[in-house]
């Protein structure tokens, strides 16, 4: 700070607080890798919920028809790799399904023409 600033020394209060907004900011979004996910969880503990985000990914199966179709028999299970857990409130959750149908109903719209069908 410099000479020339001053700092407001007046007593505060919560009414100071009254009508003041802070906006959000979100940092190095750009930056984060995107990762697919094609298998979901979700658990609700009281008023908890879990989302639980993963991928699946086929198994790659070469040779002859007869040696495919013997390494898809011996599969017994195809791996999810997990990415990620995520907690939400109820009230949080709810704010995420309206954004997920929200911006779905616009997606769908868009992909229309424009009519909401």
């Amino acid at each position: 700070m410099s000479g020339s600033e001053s700092i407001d020394k007046r007593p505060v209060s919560r009414e100071d607080l009254e009508g003041r907004n802070v906006e959000v900011e979100w940092i190095g979004v750009e930056l984060a890798q995107v990762v697919f996910s094609n298998q979901f969880i979700i658990q609700s503990i009281d008023d908890e919920c879990f989302l639980t985000l993963g991928q699946a990914t086929p198994p790659v199966v070469l040779g002859t028809e007869e040696e495919r179709i013997r390494k898809l028999l011996e599969i017994e299970a195809i791996p999810v790799r997990t990415l990620g857990r995520y907690g939400f409130n109820r009230a949080r959750l709810r704010e995420l399904a309206t954004l997920l149908n929200d911006h779905v109903a616009r997606w769908d719209s868009e992909q229309n023409g424009g009519t909401n069908e």
